[in-house]
């Protein structure tokens, strides 16, 4: 078997198949050791599997057990940052912290590009007599436009 990624959601030591594993509390449904994956075919719904879990609790649950049971499907995508389910494999992140730190990066964007108003405000005022040296020459509009432009985009 080829090495597991180490941000992979399934990490292990080792892997022992079920049908080796000869406890006899192997077949109790009501031993909750493990995590249940599914792979639903081309086109399947989760609801239509979700709407068969009571049945298949009556089934193999006693009914008295089975009211305390609520079993449901969740996409393998959404585990790392939307699952914060009791003995989890891993330790998940937060779906908030995403949106607290895209809202500072945002918020911290919003003021470079106020800041570079400023300054490139504070700075075409000093540079007035040069715009109207270039347009006495002979400059029209685009052109200043052009050079302040390229001189801000080129300027380190």
């Amino acid at each position: 078997m080829a090495n597991v990624p180490a941000t992979s959601h399934f990490t292990f030591d080792y892997i022992v198949s079920m049908a080796s594993y000869t406890n006899p509390r192997r077949d109790n449904w009501q031993w909750l050791q493990f995590y249940t994956y599914v792979l639903l075919k081309e086109g399947g719904s989760p609801q239509t599997v979700a709407e068969k879990f009571p049945a298949l609790l009556r089934q193999h649950v006693e009914a008295e057990v089975a009211a305390n049971y609520s079993p449901y499907l969740q996409p393998l995508t959404e585990i790392h940052l939307r699952s914060n389910l009791f003995r989890e494999m891993q330790a998940n992140s937060d779906i908030a912290y995403i949106y607290i730190f895209s809202a500072v990066a945002g918020f911290i964007l919003l003021i470079a590009c106020i800041n570079f108003m400023n300054l490139s405000t504070a700075r075409a005022s000093t540079r007035a007599r040069e715009v109207g040296v270039r347009k006495v020459t002979g400059a029209d509009r685009w052109q200043l436009i052009k050079q302040f432009l390229g001189e801000s985009a080129w300027r380190r």
